[in-house]
């Protein structure tokens, strides 16, 4: 098996709480971890305001990135939503991620959100195994 992000069960149900709390707009924050384990979410308002598309608001952004660097961490992922469908990357996401870190993408079919990871090399996306850890396995982190 090849790599697969860990990702907490308290750091997957406050994307998915995000994310149903932004739609019908793209939501979209950050995810800080130690290699490939999640440690904490941080949600960031979405500059752009689209249902079609997100922006990461610069200074959230940055608070949210000196908070992850004060607390040891690594920026693990960055995570959007579609809410309106589509399990895929857009061109424009393809041309947005710049940082070489994980890309969570989040989308609505009719019954539920669902959440597929990807890597971003050369402006195509290659698909990423994930799972949610049990809370007794991922350790206790707070923050």
């Amino acid at each position: 098996m090849g790599l697969v992000i860990r990702l907490r069960a308290a750091d997957y149900e406050a994307m998915l709480a995000h994310v149903r709390r932004t739609a019908p707009l793209e939501a979209c924050g950050l995810v800080a971890g130690q290699g490939v384990q999640s440690t904490a979410v941080f949600p960031v308002p979405n500059a752009a305001a689209s249902p079609w598309r997100f922006r990461l608001e610069p200074r959230g952004h940055l608070r949210a990135l000196q908070a992850i660097a004060r607390a040891g961490w690594a920026l693990l992922a960055v995570y959007h939503s579609h809410p309106q469908g589509g399990g895929v990357l857009s061109a424009a996401d393809l041309a947005g991620a710049r940082e070489p870190v994980f890309y969570l993408l989040w989308w609505k079919t009719a019954a539920r959100w669902q959440l597929r990871a990807f890597r971003i090399h050369d402006g195509r996306a290659y698909p990423v195994a994930w799972m949610v850890q049990p809370a007794a396995e991922a350790g206790v982190h707070q923050r």
